[in-house]
């Protein structure tokens, strides 16, 4: 959204957690001081024998967000014949709904935020809200240009919308594909472990 003239393959690329807090300080729909006690990433992955570059990319990436403290869930993206390179991300979208889902009727989070396009998990939200239970807040995250808003419509759960400034401060522009020693790796999570306490 705003990159589209200088697509690059790091662009849109995000440190999650440092979002997570941003959204947090912003309160939204609670009134009250939030902290961000959990961050989950649901993801496909290309699987090492059809794109084994993808593949070390998203194992480096990874390490970086379980680094931070997030929980990633993955799974491996499907590929539609022998001469298909791209794949698509499947049963990606489930696995957050069913846990979204799971986590609402335990009562796990104050608030649970959805930062994603996909429309097809509007019905977990719909299953939060409709239980009208005060102690379970449902929301959803967007990335906001103009009147260009990328957001899971749910009437009566709050959106939070990032703006292109909120971008920029949580843009993560490594590039995981090329080498990257273990030692230069600790050094980046050091770095936004302390942005983060700052």
């Amino acid at each position: 959204m705003f990159c589209p003239d200088t697509l690059y393959h790091t662009d849109g690329q995000i440190n999650p957690w440092m979002v997570a807090e941003r959204i947090a300080a912003r309160g939204g729909p609670c009134s009250e001081t939030v902290e961000v006690e959990a961050v989950r990433i649901y993801t496909g992955y290309h699987i090492p024998e059809r794109n084994q570059r993808a593949y070390s990319a998203y194992r480096k990436q990874r390490a970086f967000w379980e680094g931070l403290g997030c929980d990633v869930i993955s799974r491996p993206i499907r590929y539609l014949g022998p001469e298909d390179e791209r794949g698509r991300e499947k049963g990606v979208d489930v696995a957050l709904a069913v846990d979204y889902v799971s986590f609402v009727a335990q009562g796990k989070f104050q608030i649970g935020v959805i930062f994603s396009m996909d429309t097809d998990l509007a019905p977990a939200l719909e299953f939060a809200k409709n239980l009208n239970n005060p102690a379970i807040i449902p929301a959803t995250a967007a990335w906001s240009a103009g009147s260009a808003v990328s957001q899971i419509n749910v009437p009566g759960v709050w959106c939070h919308r990032l703006l292109h400034a909120d971008y920029q401060a949580v843009h993560d522009p490594t590039d995981y594909a090329p080498s990257e020693s273990v030692s230069d790796m600790a050094d980046r999570l050091r770095a936004s472990l302390s942005q983060r306490s700052d």
